[in-house]
């Protein structure tokens, strides 16, 4: 039986991407294969733009996914991670790179370097000539990276100052939508294109995808991976923003920029498809795990949910103690009839207060960033106490941005407070509208909201309102249910059909049909701030049935 080989290649940034190194890198792992025989190639691993000196590769590259798959047992043990050099692996320092080699190593695997011919089993660990090699090729990586690294450094810190000081784009190599004057070049569209996919639930790779199709010419989408679109997204470079000013042209706005952040922080658009056909599809999630629900629909039965976590892993692996399957029915009666009025309302009141929101998502963007220099700042802070030398600086800087972080948290909340503090109830026209006219985005704003019904055991629930799945009488062909452990409620499923619970399709409203009086209606409704109790609805409900029974009459 042949011995699998993992091949890992490796260049630390894009600039390296179109030289000969990846492919360099490759003729050796070719090479090597063909004089081994008995091995067998099962992946290939490639980090393009990853560095080793930080890590990048091991927190966001192949190779971290690599290893993460040694941990959970994934990889056969025995197999070999073939390179073309050492340095390829890693350029950490002498202690970080011993905790990869114990990950590898406690898998079974085998590391190969190509360019000195050595092979470093998992006995490695206990074998002293093994290890002094090893530390030298360590040491040695680890000190060319940081020589580079302070060189670069230091040409970036001289730049930085020349272009804050002219207010101009400094002279370094700029996105790809830029040109060399730090203005938007023909390829901006591609990006504006991005965030607007994004914004509508597209996941990165639907995105790239997309990209490619529509810009078959654009050599730097034709290039780009998955993560990259992620980069993009979440990069200030789009709003115009190095160095913490304005020095280049935005390619998006603000509100469009923040909200695209909001939704990534909060990994909104997770279970949100492209191909979605049900309405409450990623708005359930499962109570034992917490983890998302998918719909199941074949032949002519009618669709049911299940945990989407225990379906992939079963139930041993995803600890997952749910039942097998919930009636999607069910949940539909329940959303329909007891929990969307309030999703309306939350919704209508969203939008009435949409420039408070908009300042929450782009305060809340700021703080993580405060946040994650005081961070740094700490830790210099710290590490310059330790050598004993002068911190007073450092000093000032942290409480200068612990003073705009408290400011920026005291906002947040106060916006927070304006927000709930409007206790009336009211579904605005637009917000109705809108779920008529467009069902996919009703439920991408569902999404927005933070949105989830939970099924626990045979109980599917949203804040304190339950509905309890109790039995399905056969010869009634009806689910009978209780709402809030009292109401008994019967849902007939005689005649019911799978297509009846679809995404439904767009309700237009050309002013004179029965849809447009009924959003009049509600208008009134919204109007009469004293009064806005069922009765009264219910009255302006007649009175616009008849304005639009006598408008056909009249025709």
């Amino acid at each position: 039986m042949k011995r699998k080989a993992y091949l890992y290649q490796r260049v630390s940034s894009k600039r390296q991407m179109g030289n000969s190194s990846l492919y360099r890198q490759s003729e050796a792992q070719e090479a090597w294969l063909a004089a081994h025989p008995e091995v067998q190639v099962e992946r290939v691993l490639v980090d393009d733009g990853y560095s080793g000196y930080k890590g990048k590769n091991l927190t966001d590259g192949e190779l971290g996914a690599f290893v993460s798959d040694i941990k959970t047992g994934k990889i056969e043990k025995g197999s070999i991670l073939l390179l073309e050099q050492f340095s390829r692996l890693t350029r950490l320092s002498i202690s970080k790179t011993k905790m990869l080699l114990q990950d590898i190593w406690e898998g079974g695997v085998t590391i190969v370097t190509i360019s000195d011919n050595q092979e470093y089993p998992p006995e490695s660990a206990d074998d002293i000539g093994k290890w002094m090699r090893l530390l030298v090729e360590i040491e040695s990586a680890h000190k060319d990276s940081a020589w580079r690294s302070d060189k670069a450094k230091a040409s970036h810190k001289r730049r930085k100052i020349e272009a804050l000081k002219e207010k101009t784009a400094p002279r370094i190599r700029k996105p790809f939508w830029l040109d060399d004057k730090g203005e938007l070049n023909d390829y901006a569209t591609a990006v504006k294109d991005m965030f607007t996919m994004y914004l509508k639930g597209l996941g990165q790779v639907s995105i790239l995808n997309s990209l490619r199709v529509q810009y078959p010419k654009y050599e730097p989408i034709q290039n780009m991976t998955p993560t990259t679109v992620i980069r993009i997204i979440t990069s200030e470079r789009c709003l115009g923003i190095i160095f913490g000013a304005k020095l280049y042209t935005e390619v998006v706005t603000e509100d469009i920029f923040y909200k695209a952040q909001q939704i990534h922080s909060e990994r909104l658009y997770k279970n949100v498809r492209p191909d979605r056909r049900w309405p409450l599809h990623g708005l359930v999630k499962c109570g034992h795990c917490q983890k998302g629900n998918s719909i199941q629909q074949t032949g002519e039965a009618l669709p049911l949910l299940r945990c989407s976590n225990k379906r992939r892993k079963g139930a041993e692996l995803s600890g997952c103690d749910s039942r097998a399957t919930f009636p999607y029915i069910i949940a539909d009666y329940f959303f329909k009839n007891h929990v969307e009025m309030e999703l309306l309302a939350e919704l209508s009141e969203s939008k009435r207060n949409e420039s408070d929101e908009k300042e929450l998502s782009k305060n809340a963007h700021l703080i993580r960033q405060k946040k994650d220099k005081l961070d740094e700042l700490q830790d210099f802070y710290q590490t310059a106490r330790e050598k004993g030398t002068e911190s007073r600086t450092i000093l000032n800087m942290i409480m200068e941005v612990d003073s705009d972080l408290a400011a920026l948290e005291s906002r947040q909340k106060a916006l927070n407070s304006r927000l709930n503090s409007n206790g009336d109830f009211f579904i605005s026209r637009e917000v109705l509208q809108s779920r008529d006219e467009d069902f996919d985005q009703y439920n991408l704003n569902l999404h927005l909201l933070g949105f989830r019904m939970v099924i626990y055991e045979n109980t599917i629930s949203y804040g304190k309102l339950k509905l309890e799945y109790v039995k399905y009488d056969r010869s009634q062909k009806v689910y009978s249910c209780k709402l809030n452990g009292e109401t008994a409620i019967l849902i007939p499923s005689e005649g019911v059909t799978p297509e009846q619970f679809l995404m439904p399709k767009p309700l237009k409203s050309d002013g004179n049909d029965i849809q447009s009086f009924l959003y009049d209606a509600l208008d009134e409704y919204n109007e009469i701030p004293d009064d806005n109790s069922a009765n009264l609805m219910m009255q302006l409900l007649s009175k616009n049935l008849m304005r639009y029974k006598k408008s056909n009459e009249d025709d």
